[in-house]
């Protein structure tokens, strides 16, 4: 593990989750950080979405045109199911969750299409 440690070092950031780990079993987000204040966000939508954090963030950088013309974007439900799966596993979702796997997410919204 400590060679682990010291090929893969973690870098003190500004960007810490105040309540880490309560739901997202994730020690370094709020020992250590994130990388970036989007790498932040995307944590707290994850994970802290009723954290004071969260809103805080969102209120910041919620931007209502960008949101628009987001919902205006035209792409297949399996485009969309794709970038789902791959934004769930690039931010560790399976590490913190014991029950649902990022497969099962995909499962239920594919019911819903």
């Amino acid at each position: 593990k400590a060679k682990e440690v010291f090929r893969n070092p973690l870098a003190l950031t500004q960007y810490r989750a105040k309540e880490c780990p309560s739901q997202c079993n994730d020690k370094t987000t709020k020992t250590w950080g994130c990388s970036t204040v989007l790498d932040l966000y995307a944590h707290l939508c994850l994970f802290h979405r009723r954290s004071p954090q969260y809103y805080e963030l969102n209120e910041r950088y919620w931007n209502e045109s960008v949101a628009q013309a987001l919902r205006e974007r035209e792409e297949t439900n399996e485009e969309l199911l794709q970038k789902f799966s791959d934004f769930m596993k690039k931010h560790g979702y399976e590490k913190k969750t014991q029950t649902l796997k990022v497969k099962d997410h995909e499962r239920h919204l594919k019911k819903v299409e």
